[in-house]
């Protein structure tokens, strides 16, 4: 378990490294902050970083105690370059909603950039937290686990 949230820590930072280059065409700014809701929706959210380029995230100390068990919640840390991933990758770039749809789609999306060991941590980190929510209406205490291969077929 520890290796795969290890892979995923990886190749989550290989990411944010190149997201964050200034030398690409239109790169897009991450700046780490403590404001609690930085935008009012995923629509805002998504409009605001194709407009402005600049993606504003709540930092996980911002949010304590909802902290990880195993990717780094200092600020900016790896929970926090991995949110930030996440919402540009699998939200700004194909305008997914932030519904448990626009989650699982975004995960979809996001899943394709992984090796297969970094696929099982995400599947917990997307798959597992969003049903979670949806289903009980808050969001869950982080846990690191992984799902059993059996429950992704093909993906895993």
């Amino acid at each position: 378990m520890i290796a795969a949230y290890e892979q995923l820590q990886s190749e989550i930072d290989r990411l944010f490294g190149a997201v964050a280059r200034a030398d690409i065409p239109n790169p897009v700014r991450i700046v780490f902050t403590r404001c609690p809701h930085p935008y009012g929706g995923d629509q805002e959210l998504i409009t605001a970083v194709r407009t402005d380029r600049i993606l504003e995230m709540t930092a996980s100390v911002a949010s304590a105690p909802r902290m990880h068990p195993l990717l780094g919640c200092e600020f900016g840390g790896g929970f926090d370059r991995f949110r930030a991933i996440h919402d540009l990758i699998g939200h700004v770039e194909p305008e997914f909603g932030f519904d448990l749809g626009g989650e699982v789609a975004a995960w979809l999306t996001q899943d394709r950039l992984h090796t297969r060991l970094a696929r099982r941590a995400l599947a917990t980190e997307i798959v597992g937290v969003n049903s979670a929510r949806w289903s009980t209406g808050e969001a869950p205490e982080l846990k690191a686990m992984l799902f059993d291969r059996k429950f992704c077929p093909g993906r895993t």
